[in-house]
């Protein structure tokens, strides 16, 4: 990956870092379900420049910064974005 690419893509599923704080539920299974771009002005740690928003498994959802989040082997389980 070339600095300034984003890491993830929309639909993908991904898994919250163990090392995220409570909040973010680490070692949870998301999907990418919206993606933002922060300018360096506006761009703070540890939320990085990229922001993604998240959908849980339950239907929930929140935005977690890029370094918050890890790749997830597909064969981990669906892929498909949960029903509403």
């Amino acid at each position: 990956m070339r600095s300034g690419e984003q890491k993830f893509d929309w639909g993908q599923l991904v898994r919250v870092s163990a090392t995220a704080p409570p909040a973010y539920r680490p070692g949870r299974r998301a999907w990418i379900v919206g993606i933002r771009k922060e300018s360096a002005a506006q761009a703070t740690e540890p939320l990085g420049p990229r922001l993604y928003t998240i959908e849980y498994e339950d239907g929930s959802s929140l935005e977690i910064g890029e370094p918050l989040l890890e790749q997830i082997d597909e064969s981990q389980g669906s892929t498909d974005l949960p029903e509403r």
